[in-house]
């Protein structure tokens, strides 16, 4: 019986889409029936109080039309009542927003956010402007490991410091750090 391995081509990577389409999830729908659904005993109620519905059919007319749409020339910022394209070659670059949120900073210092795209996104981003706007991430990645290591405190310093924490919070007074007994410290000297 003879052996026979099979040998798959290689694969190419996969390319980049043509275009990128950050929206909210269709899965938001599902909260904007509940809030209606909640809030038909008030509605029902009578006369002026059914106008309370317009405020689901917004939400959910938010969650079907915001989004922005991203492709090698240009962004295109769809709101719910409105849309804007923006050149990538008027955006001088990216800026997070609060942390989670990216707005892009255009070459007049005016900002444009753009819903629906979250930090996480900045790598594709980069990618699929072919490098013309830069990935504010990478940077940040390539800053912080310098600064953690003269900041970070060795392992035992750092359960020295919690023991210390938690042993005031639990007694009121503050304990001395636990000291290892002689056996301890051989063991780990036997290891190295």
């Amino acid at each position: 019986m003879s052996d026979h391995t099979a040998i798959e081509p290689s694969r190419p990577a996969p390319a980049l889409p043509s275009r990128l389409v950050f929206k909210t999830p269709r899965a938001a729908l599902v909260a904007v029936a509940f809030f209606a659904l909640c809030e038909s005993t008030v509605a029902l109620a009578g006369g002026w109080l059914a106008l309370l519905y317009l405020i689901p059919v917004l939400m959910a007319v938010w969650v079907l039309r915001t989004r922005t749409v991203v492709d090698e020339n240009r962004l295109v910022i769809r709101r719910v009542l409105g849309r804007r394209v923006v050149n990538w070659s008027d955006v001088a670059y990216l800026r997070m927003r609060e942390g989670k949120w990216v707005a892009a900073v255009l070459t007049n210092s005016s900002q444009v956010a753009l819903p629906a795209v979250r930090t996480m996104h900045l790598p594709v981003l980069s990618l699929i402007t072919n490098g013309r706007v830069d990935d504010p991430t990478a940077a940040q990645a390539h800053d912080e490991p310098a600064a953690e290591t003269t900041e970070q405190p060795t392992a035992t310093e750092s359960a020295e410091t919690t023991t210390s924490a938690e042993t005031t919070e639990t007694t009121g007074t503050t304990a001395e750090p636990p000291v290892a007994s002689e056996d301890t410290a051989d063991a780990s000297a036997d290891k190295s």
